[in-house]
């Protein structure tokens, strides 16, 4: 069962969650005024249920570092 988890929380604590994510296998919903608004989850957690899928979306995870035209994403 997924952890939920406060946007917040999820912000101040970013490398510890994607390590739980990644390394534990653990899944995280995170939540913005009580809703749920995204999914934490791992690579292999996230390849399984994608497995099978085709499209645009799926094909823009790649292990290779994303190398999108624009700026890198920065704190505020």
């Amino acid at each position: 069962m997924p952890t939920k988890i406060r946007a917040a929380d999820a912000r101040n604590n970013f490398a510890e969650i994607i390590g739980r994510a990644h390394f534990g296998g653990e899944t995280f919903v995170v939540e913005k005024q009580g809703k749920p608004v995204a999914v934490i989850l791992g690579m292999d957690e996230y390849r399984k249920l994608t497995e099978g899928l085709s499209g645009p979306k799926q094909a823009a995870v790649q292990d290779e570092p994303d190398r999108r035209d624009g700026p890198p994403l920065t704190s505020r």
